[in-house]
């Protein structure tokens, strides 16, 4: 791995970190994701970080940021606890079944059924077909139904985050507001709540295998948690139909990014033969 210091001493070796930190906690307060996004390009790309390296320390940042990030949608908005608590655990499951899957389909494919899927979801934002009736709670006097709807939202979260390599809250925030009729900002909210355990778990697993630079992720974690709280607040503040369409670019963003490395991965395949 290069020298991702480039000879800097003292805190000054730092600050590209917090300044890359504060950019995936704008990402992360507005849209209720863990900023892993623009976290892992930049570590990779700019630092030349190993990819597993820069994923393991982009996990050990999101928990700071995001933890950061939640705290103003947790004191201005319902956040049902219990229904987090079924997502993680089917987040957890999802992942470990998606790391398995991953290893056995070819990614291009994976990466190309993403790109539908989002781009179809960007549309339903756009147009205004997803409900925003508020926050389906999981209580006694609720169907278990829906304790399983949200069970299997953490569940494809994980599956689908772990074979194609996008942060949760970019696949899980579609899913609260497409399937189960969550309001942008609750979607976002529960989200981010969501996010923080597992990534604790995804950073866990990726330290004990040395894929982590925890003292790095540090730095990002603080310079995203400067701005990501103050980027929440003003997505509780958007009007939720401008709020879902710049959820919405961010969806075309992603799939356009997934879509490069499809056609890059093709044209290569095609050089070798």
């Amino acid at each position: 791995m290069a020298n991702r210091t480039n000879g800097a001493s003292g805190w000054r070796r730092w600050l590209p970190y917090l300044g890359a930190g504060a950019a995936a906690g704008v990402l992360s307060g507005l849209f209720g994701i863990g900023g892993g996004l623009i976290i892992v390009p930049m570590l990779v790309f700019l630092f030349h970080y190993r990819q597993k390296l820069a994923q393991g320390t982009s996990l050990a940042a999101i928990v700071v940021i995001a933890l950061a990030a939640a705290v103003p949608y947790v004191l201005q908005i319902h956040v049902d606890w219990l229904a987090a608590a079924l997502i993680v655990v089917g987040g957890v499951a999802g992942s470990m079944i998606g790391s398995a899957i991953a290893n056995r389909l070819d990614d291009d494919w994976l990466r190309a059924i993403f790109v539908v899927v989002a781009l179809a979801s960007a549309v339903k934002m756009v147009l205004g077909v997803s409900s925003s009736g508020g926050a389906l709670s999981v209580s006694p006097a609720h169907s278990w139904a829906i304790a399983a709807t949200y069970l299997g939202a953490g569940l494809a979260m994980g599956v689908l985050s772990a074979m194609i390599g996008v942060g949760g809250g970019i696949i899980l925030v579609p899913l609260l507001t497409l399937l189960l009729g969550l309001a942008q900002p609750e979607a976002q909210g529960l989200s981010l709540v969501v996010v923080v355990p597992v990534s604790l778990v995804g950073a866990f697993r990726h330290a004990r295998a040395g894929n982590a630079d925890l003292r790095a992720g540090l730095a990002l974690g603080i310079g995203g948690a400067v701005v990501s709280p103050l980027a929440a607040i003003a997505a509780l503040h958007l009007p939720i139909r401008w709020l879902s369409i710049l959820f919405a670019v961010l969806l075309v963003f992603t799939a356009v990014q997934l879509a490069q490395r499809v056609v890059a991965s093709r044209r290569a395949a095609r050089a070798q033969t």
